[in-house]
C-alpha cells in the first residue's frame, strides 16, 4: 500500500471520524480508532471487520489528556501508523464572553494543540520512513471570522493554514499533508447545535456516510455532552 497497512483515525466513532474509517477499511486498511466513547468504538469495530476483514483496534481516550502521546504509544505499540486523520473537535455555540476561559482553553487545546502532538510524534516518523499521510478535518468556518462560533472558526483557519504549510515540507519525502473543509455536516455534534431553527432556507447538511437516513438516525440518539465524537 501507498503508506503503509495502518490507519490511525482520532475522533473517530461517528460522523466524519466514522465515514472515513469505512472508506479506508474498504481500501483494506486497518484501523486504530481513538474517541472517548468505548462502546461506539467497538460498535464500529464490529461492523468494519465484519464487512472488510481488516484489523481494528478501538483505544478509550479523552483527547484532552495531557499525556495524550503516551497514552496512544501505549495502546498501538510497535503498529506503524502510516495515515493519520485528526477529526476530533470541540465546537461551542454561542457568544464569546458567555463562556469562560477555561471552556475557550478547551477548544484550542482539542482543536489545536492535540493535532499538532500527534503530527509531531506521528510526522516524524512518517518523513523518517519516507512515506505517510495526514489528513486534517477543518470546515468552511475557518475560511472566515464567524460570530457564535468564534474561537471554533479561528482554531479550524489554524489546521488550514497548518496543513498547507506542511504540505510543501513534507512532499519531498513522500508524505503527503491535506485538509479536508467541510461544509455543513450531520455529524452529532452539527445535529446537537439544532441547525433547524434559523428557518427553511438554512442550507441542508451533507450526510457522511452517504445514508439517507443517517441525519434523522443520529437525532434521535444521545449526543455527546461535551461534543467531543
Amino acid at each position: 500500500m501507498t503508506y503503509g497497512s495502518w490507519a490511525l483515525i482520532a475522533g473517530g466513532s461517528q460522523g466524519i471520524g466514522e465515514a472515513f474509517a469505512l472508506n479506508l477499511a474498504k481500501k483494506g486498511l486497518n484501523l486504530v480508532l481513538i474517541a472517548r466513547r468505548i462502546e461506539q468504538l467497538e460498535k464500529l469495530a464490529e461492523v468494519i471487520k465484519a464487512n472488510y476483514g481488516v484489523e481494528v483496534k478501538c483505544i478509550s481516550l479523552d483527547l484532552a489528556r495531557e499525556d495524550i502521546v503516551p497514552k496512544i504509544q501505549e495502546g498501538i505499540g510497535d503498529l506503524k501508523i502510516g495515515v493519520l486523520v485528526y477529526n476530533a473537535a470541540i465546537i461551542p455555540i454561542g457568544d464569546y464572553f458567555k463562556s469562560d476561559l477555561e471552556e475557550q482553553l478547551k477548544v484550542l487545546n482539542i482543536n489545536c494543540r492535540v493535532p499538532t502532538y500527534l503530527i509531531d510524534y506521528f510526522g516524524r516518523k512518517m518523513k523518517d520512513n519516507g512515506k505517510g499521510a495526514i489528513v486534517l478535518i477543518s470546515s468552511m468556518a475557518g475560511l472566515q471570522g464567524t460570530p457564535i462560533n468564534v474561537h471554533y472558526t479561528a482554531t479550524k483557519a489554524y489546521n488550514i493554514v497548518l496543513a498547507e504549510g506542511l504540505w510543501y515540507e513534507l512532499k519531498d519525502y513522500g508524505v503527503d499533508v491535506i485538509t479536508s473543509i467541510t461544509g455543513a455536516t450531520a455529524t452529532p455534534n452539527y445535529v446537537a447545535t439544532d441547525p433547524d431553527k434559523p428557518g427553511l432556507f438554512v442550507p441542508k447538511p451533507l450526510k457522511p456516510n452517504g445514508s439517507q437516513e443517517y441525519f434523522e438516525e443520529i437525532r434521535k440518539e444521545t449526543i455527546c455532552d461535551s461534543r467531543i465524537c
